[in-house]
């Protein structure tokens, strides 16, 4: 694990590497952990109206997952149009789109799981 000194300096080394500001956010242990765990990689962070996107996204999806027959999808549809200032055709690609990304994602950690569970074999 690199030392609180070793942090201050990496800080000071690598200016763009954010390394001081998560030091600032988490202190010393997390960041510790942190670059421990990540040390390497990029992190890739989506921006603030992705993330807001998203959230609106998984709403809709979820939203119109409950429904429980095609009226009451139809009527959910509509009222989320409205709500979201969507057309109807929007509406069906966020929710096709979710629905594969959840589903791909699903697989990603089912088989970080796999691949975890056969490295402590």
């Amino acid at each position: 694990m690199p030392s609180r000194v070793l942090i201050w300096k990496l800080a000071k080394i690598y200016p763009q590497s954010l390394i001081a500001e998560i030091y600032k956010i988490f202190g010393i242990e997390d960041t510790e952990k942190f670059l421990t765990v990540f040390a390497g990689m990029t992190i890739k962070i989506p921006s603030t109206i992705d993330i807001e996107n998203e959230d609106r996204n998984l709403a809709i999806y979820e939203t119109l997952k409950k429904s429980q027959s095609g009226s009451e999808s139809r009527r959910l549809g509509t009222v989320l149009c409205e709500q979201h200032k969507l057309k109807r055709k929007e509406l069906r690609e966020i929710f096709n789109v979710t629905k594969r990304k959840l589903r791909e994602a699903k697989k990603s950690v089912e088989s970080d799981r796999l691949t975890s569970e056969h490295r402590r074999k």
